[in-house]
């Protein structure tokens, strides 16, 4: 029988390379259909790779190049973009009288940007990270109710910078 795989690695860059194979009695031979499927959930960092279906009876052997990129940029990412969400749902909820700033909203949507071009990855993180100061003065400086404000705060500051 045959089986395929996806794996899913946290905490990782987009790779640069991938590669796989598969031996049998010591014999190291090409997938059949080589890894061509993978992708980056930039929400999470996370790379997600298909492995197409290969005997059960063969090793295989999957080997990842990742890029030496600063991982601090990458750390609690999905935590901190979570963060921004709730946020800027929190601050959404002020609408009639406010909504939540531009830069929150695009701070928020760093992930999806991500996720769409992983080769964005370490200027997306890199930005965010930059701009995260001016998040925090913007919100606090809204003019909607204390509450809502300090309930938005509470989530961005929540998250270890």
């Amino acid at each position: 029988g045959e089986r395929s795989y996806e794996l899913r690695i946290a905490g990782t860059w987009p790779p640069t390379a991938i590669t796989a194979s598969a031996s049998f009695a010591r014999v190291r031979v090409a997938l059949k259909k080589p890894v061509t499927g993978w992708q980056y959930d930039g929400e999470t960092a996370t790379t997600i790779i298909d492995i197409p279906a290969t005997s059960v009876r063969q090793r295989l052997s999957v080997h990842i190049t990742f890029p030496k990129r600063d991982n601090t940029l990458i750390d609690g990412i999905g935590g901190k973009i979570a963060r921004l969400h709730q946020a800027m749902h929190t601050l959404e909820g002020t609408w009639e009288q406010g909504w939540a700033p531009d830069l929150l909203i695009g701070a928020a949507q760093t992930g999806h940007r991500v996720t769409l071009k992983p080769s964005s990855a370490f200027d997306e993180y890199q930005k965010l990270a930059r701009e995260w100061p001016d998040i925090i003065k913007t919100v606090d400086t809204l003019d909607v109710s204390r509450t809502a404000i300090d309930a938005a705060l509470a989530q961005i500051r929540a998250v270890n910078q």
